[in-house]
């Protein structure tokens, strides 16, 4: 017989469908949101729902305190749902309610929670947060981090008594690379009409926001002396007119094309298409289309502080400090000068350049739940 498992979750975000699909395979699962939709982003519920296998439910009680959703009725779901493990995310509201619930049952469940830190965001806790992290982690089975690093600097910085698991915030690689296989028609289509042929591609998607860094990016491609490139950037926010207006000031916006919002096949066929993805961000918990990048086998140009840093190897991609333009310009360079243009027609998807498979991963943290 399956174990139950209850999975107390912010919201459905398009990098957690797989991991979440793999738990309702391999558990009794009952999932609970706070959130119809992902904070700070615009995807469409509707598509992440139709890629589900498990059933949605929401907290429907409580209220939201600058921006923060603080539940009502968390007990009452832990007795009704009668779980034998509990997946919380996070150190929050929902995790201590869940922990008081785990004492006065005598800990009658298995009680995990995600905590998404990168390492710079890890070493800059201080204060409350830092103790009540200490406090919580070091109290229940275990704490789920995407990368081992972090999960050792835990256990040698905030308690040895955390048990420190690993699961990087990545696409199943199958599903994933099977989409863009379907996307390849789009790919050509868009080659064609943007008039993409030899043309080296640079690409970015995210939020178009201050921690984004976006306009250090553009103000690096302005300096870049070849013409046979073009930066896509994909994402809306509000920076978007900000940066069309800069573009057009440092005079590269012939060379830019800023997409809006994009999702499914209109954005798989993107990283069929570009040699080089960039995530320039100051503050960064993971990035996790670093992981979509690697998987169309893009190049990757990584922010140093950026929790999908740990993605990024000699044969993969660069890392770069995001403060330090000069440094970027020239990574930037390095790789423009390593790289080909589009060819005409995309016939096949390009080989995965992901140093691991969620499959590894996944295979050794589910026996230990």
């Amino acid at each position: 017989m399956k174990k139950r498992i209850l999975i107390l979750h912010p919201a459905l975000a398009p990098y957690r469908v797989d991991l979440f699909n793999n738990l309702a395979k391999k558990f009794t699962a009952i999932f609970y949101f706070y959130y119809p939709d992902q904070a700070y982003h615009s995807f469409e519920s509707g598509y992440l729902q139709s890629k589900c296998s498990f059933e949605i439910n929401y907290i429907k009680s409580g209220f939201t305190l600058k921006k923060r959703f603080f539940a009502f009725g968390i007990w009452k779901i832990l007795k009704k749902e009668k779980p034998e493990i509990v997946l919380c995310c996070e150190f929050n509201q929902v995790t201590i309610l869940t922990l008081i619930y785990y004492y006065l049952s005598a800990k009658k469940f298995r009680m995990y929670t995600f905590c998404d830190d990168s390492m710079e965001i890890a070493k800059k806790r201080k204060g409350f947060r830092l103790l009540l992290r200490r406090f919580i982690a070091k109290r229940i089975d275990g704490v789920i981090f995407p990368s081992s690093i972090v999960g050792d600097w835990y256990n040698n910085n905030v308690s040895s008594k955390i048990k420190a698991f690993e699961l990087p915030i990545i696409h199943d690689d199958f599903n994933f690379r099977n989409q863009l296989n379907k996307s390849i028609i789009e790919s050509n289509r868009l080659i064609e009409k943007f008039k993409l042929n030899g043309v080296k591609i640079i690409l970015f998607v995210g939020r178009l926001a201050e921690v984004k860094n976006v306009s250090m990016l553009l103000k690096s491609c302005g300096r870049i002396k070849s013409k046979d490139w073009k930066l896509v950037v994909i994402g809306e926010g509000p920076l978007e007119l900000e940066l069309k207006n800069e573009g057009n000031m440092l005079n590269v916006s012939k060379n830019i094309l800023f997409l809006g919002q994009r999702q499914g096949i209109g954005l798989y066929a993107w990283f069929n298409i570009s040699q080089i993805f960039v995530l320039p961000s100051i503050y960064e918990p993971f990035g996790a289309v670093v992981n979509e990048a690697l998987l169309g086998g893009c190049k990757v140009l990584c922010s140093k502080v950026a929790g999908a840093s740990t993605l990024i190897n000699e044969k993969n991609g660069i890392l770069f400090d995001p403060t330090n333009a000069k440094e970027f310009e020239e990574k930037l360079d390095q790789l423009l000068k390593s790289i080909d243009g589009n060819p005409h027609t995309i016939h096949s998807i390009r080989e995965s350049t992901m140093p691991f498979s969620f499959q590894d991963k996944i295979d050794i943290l589910i026996p230990v739940l």
